[in-house]
């Protein structure tokens, strides 16, 4: 099984659109959602799609990937903080409105 992480911060909006889009295109994958400490919905929104497992954790992009690393259940582990962006085309920015492109990117970890 595959497991993605993502962390997220302030990305509710984001997510209504990604987590539907994720069950269709990769049925099967266990989703998980790391939340760094949100202001806006991102937690409702995570807990109304059954497919997508929250977890809160201190904000930082590599402490909420090792939180989720902690709790995934898949062999394989595709981690991105920015899968939320290049999932889908014309996603808002929301961290902060800080520039985020030297996080674009996939990490697949896998058994060697």
């Amino acid at each position: 099984m595959l497991s993605i992480i993502i962390p997220v911060l302030n990305e509710a909006e984001n997510l209504e659109r990604l987590l539907p889009h994720l069950r269709v295109v990769c049925p099967g994958v266990e989703v998980i959602v790391v939340d760094g400490g949100s202001e806006d919905e991102t937690s409702a929104v995570v807990r109304r799609f059954p497919h997508g497992r929250l977890f809160s954790n201190e904000r930082g992009r590599a402490r909420q990937m090792n939180a989720g690393t902690k709790v995934a259940k898949g062999q394989s582990l595709l981690f991105s903080s920015m899968l939320i962006r290049s999932c889908l085309p014309g996603l808002k920015r929301r961290s902060g409105g800080r520039e985020q492109s030297r996080y674009r990117g996939w990490t697949l970890r896998h058994p060697i």
